[in-house]
């Protein structure tokens, strides 16, 4: 099997997961890291890795197989385009962009080189819990999907919350960043509904509430969306309410309802409800999900493709979210 060279730009929480599981892995080794801010301290910490204070020098090697991009989101745009100049396989960090037209732009130039891997860091989409559900969509007879219903926040203005808050220079909440609810939390949602009703048909209404902070994001906000011949969308997220985590999908007959299924605990249930009758699915899965997604990664390249097999991570399916992230943050 292929061994994946990787390198890494940036070092913040999501790339420390990553450098971890891809630390016991036999099929991927870590060729370089990037970063400004902890250059010193990786370069005494792991001799054995190259370790650049460039991210446009890391870009520069010719030797990887695959670049995992986890700079502040803001950022995003300007080095996929690097990475993309310099042919390189992408794994990058959602939000792929923080505009609509940045997406555009990104999916132009991966339309053109047409052999470059992208994929979108969903975490969960590379997680069993989404196949347990399609399977029992199949065996199970809740009809035709009528609506999916889910949501996913935290109050990250609470005491605990203020030295991460500090620390990672309150990017959340700065526009100028990249951050608000919709752009970080609102991948959730929209992923969930596009792999289990397969397309976002054109809308023919849509609601919504947004309360915007004193920074000028979106700390909260409530979308509902009806779809032409498509279940409706429904979604709450929220950066300063602890929302119960969940995905809820509607059927004509029933419904399957998942509590906290963007991070799947070890043990799991999927609750299924038809006609009052309750029936609990009850997994269990050990790895975790950054373990789970360079799985999928590795799968990918061993098997040459230029394509995620992951559904819901490609570049048309990161097009699609930007594109109703832009209607939910700009519609009237």
């Amino acid at each position: 099997m292929k061994i994946l060279k990787w390198g890494l730009i940036g070092y913040g929480e999501a790339a420390k997961k990553l450098f971890i599981d891809l630390s016991v892995r036999k099929n991927s080794i870590i060729e370089c890291i990037a970063s400004k801010s902890q250059y010193d301290f990786l370069s005494k910490k792991y001799p054995d890795i190259n370790i650049f204070n460039s991210y446009e020098n890391l870009i520069k090697k010719n030797n990887l197989d695959i670049i995992y991009l986890s700079l502040i989101n803001s950022l995003h745009y300007k080095f996929i385009k690097k990475i993309i100049q310099s042919n390189q396989n992408i794994l990058i960090e959602k939000p792929a962009c923080i505009e609509f037209s940045q997406l555009v732009d990104i999916r132009d130039q991966l339309n053109k080189k047409k052999n470059l891997y992208f994929r979108e860091s969903i975490l969960y989409l590379s997680h069993p819990i989404i196949m347990n559900i399609f399977e029992i969509i199949k065996n199970e007879n809740i009809g035709n999907i009528v609506e999916i219903e889910s949501n996913f926040g935290f109050n990250f203005k609470k005491k605990k919350f203020l030295f991460f808050l500090k620390k990672n220079n309150k990017k959340l909440f700065s526009k100028m960043l990249g951050g608000g609810s919709i752009l970080n939390f609102g991948h959730y949602p929209l992923s969930a509904y596009k792999i289990f009703c397969e397309k976002f048909n054109k809308i023919k209404n849509i609601k919504k509430n947004i309360k915007i902070g004193y920074r000028g994001v979106d700390e909260d906000s409530r979308l509902e969306i009806d779809f032409e011949k498509r279940a409706k969308l429904k979604t709450e997220v929220s950066l300063t309410r602890n929302l119960k985590s969940f995905l809820r999908i509607t059927g004509e007959y029933g419904n399957i309802f998942i509590e906290n299924p963007w991070i799947p605990l070890t043990n799991y249930e999927i609750l299924l409800e038809i006609n009052g009758v309750k029936k609990i699915f009850k997994y269990h899965e050990k790895k975790s999900l950054w373990q789970l997604k360079i799985d999928c990664i590795e799968k990918d390249f061993n098997e040459g493709l230029k394509k995620p097999s992951t559904i819901g991570t490609d570049i048309e399916s990161s097009f699609e979210y930007m594109k109703l992230i832009n209607i939910w943050k700009n519609s009237n």
